[in-house]
């Protein structure tokens, strides 16, 4: 697995899944984000208005772009109210979004960063990625390789 921060916008980007956070009851589109829904005609709205998708910490909802678009599929996760955001919140959050990611190739994550501590930030949504994903096989017997009788 790879982790890489990159300047890429939403617009711009192109692979598997979208990972969007979403904050508790501010799920009016503004910006990039309603420029993007506008790009994949509509689909961002229509998911937030199908699931009654609210932003609560914790939530998740995932759908097929569709058509022709660069984006196969987009996630919304809730990360909570906005007062309530801390280094936790944004490892529980990728640690949502990874294990909705397990079977694809490319993964983009957009949550915004904490303004006092933007590298702290990024710490904990890769360490929130790496814990999600982590398969502890210590204890468990090596596969027999059997031959059929």
């Amino acid at each position: 697995m790879q982790i890489r921060a990159t300047a890429t916008s939403l617009l711009e980007w192109t692979g598997d899944i979208l990972a969007v956070g979403i904050l508790e009851n501010e799920t009016e589109l503004t910006g990039d984000l309603a420029k993007l829904d506008e790009k994949l005609a509509g689909v961002l709205k229509e998911v937030i208005e199908e699931e009654a998708f609210k932003g609560k910490s914790g939530t998740t909802t995932i759908t097929r772009v569709g058509g022709n678009n660069s984006i196969k599929k987009i996630a919304l996760v809730g990360l909570g109210k906005s007062e309530d955001l801390s280094l936790d919140t944004w490892r529980n959050s990728a640690g949502a979004i990874a294990r909705l990611a397990t079977k694809h190739k490319t993964l983009a994550i957009a949550l915004p960063l904490s303004q006092e501590n933007p590298d702290e930030t990024a710490q904990a949504i890769s360490e929130g990625i790496h814990l999600a994903l982590h398969q502890d096989n210590r204890y468990k017997s090596e596969a027999e390789d059997k031959e059929p009788n």
